[in-house]
């Protein structure tokens, strides 16, 4: 099979594509053919620089989808053919992975292997703030920085499916189309100058309730407690 592996620090120069043994997969682990590899920021740092967890020579990519060809001894909830997608494995830019069943979810087939490998990780960033660090309920309100981004683009939309508001603030002005796409009420730029000159700006009743931090970010009243995210979008290759 084919990997994308570095075996020095560096830029995307570093990456190279090897030829390895097809694995097989141990016990509770399933062989995927990786149709689509996420690609995400993590991936720049774990080519860039030593990060806990990681050596050299370093197997490139965290997060795919594909199709379970063969799977291992005790994994009883996949078969071969199965649809899955994953996240934090190490070596998904390549044409076989196998990861743990237990890491594995299975697609529905109203969605594409694209979109699949692209929501893993960045789903579940934006899905643990919105329900076990602050969980959002109806009436509260998130304000969710980098709202452009992959991470905050998911966000908003949880907020907004749990019965919450979301007001986004993007960096740019450009920037405030794709995020009012995501669901957020308003778009600020920059967000700095947002929470310092338009902190008495928001719709009666949408002061920030809702939290992803123990504090509050320190250029917002202290009486805030908001949600906040900072990510770049991941996207399927």
């Amino acid at each position: 099979m084919r990997q994308i592996r570095v075996t020095q620090y560096g830029g995307p120069e570093q990456m190279r594509l090897v030829e390895l043994p097809d694995p097989v997969p141990a016990p509770g682990e399933a062989l995927v053919r990786v149709t689509v590899a996420g690609v995400n920021c993590m991936d720049i740092a774990a080519r860039s620089m030593p990060l806990p967890g990681w050596g050299l020579p370093a197997a490139m990519g965290v997060e795919g989808a594909g199709r379970v060809e063969a799977i291992g001894a005790g994994v009883e909830n996949l078969a071969p053919g199965d649809r899955v997608a994953w996240f934090y494995h190490p070596g998904s830019y390549a044409d076989l992975a196998a990861v743990r069943a237990e890491s594995l979810v299975k697609i529905l087939e109203v969605v594409d292997d694209q979109t699949a490998a692209a929501v893993m990780m960045q789903g579940l960033t934006a899905h643990h703030p919105v329900t076990e660090t602050y969980p959002v309920a109806a009436g509260d309100t998130a304000v969710v920085l980098a709202a452009a981004g992959g991470v905050g683009l998911l966000l908003t939309q949880m907020v907004k499916a749990a019965g919450g508001r979301a007001i986004g603030l993007v960096s740019r002005e450009d920037k405030a189309p794709a995020a009012r796409g995501g669901a957020p009420t308003t778009s600020f730029s920059p967000p700095e100058a947002a929470f310092r000159t338009r902190s008495g700006s928001f719709p009666a009743g949408a002061a920030p309730t809702s939290s992803t931090a123990a504090a509050p970010t320190p250029s917002a009243p202290p009486s805030w407690r908001c949600a906040v995210t900072a990510c770049t979008p991941s996207t399927g290759t």
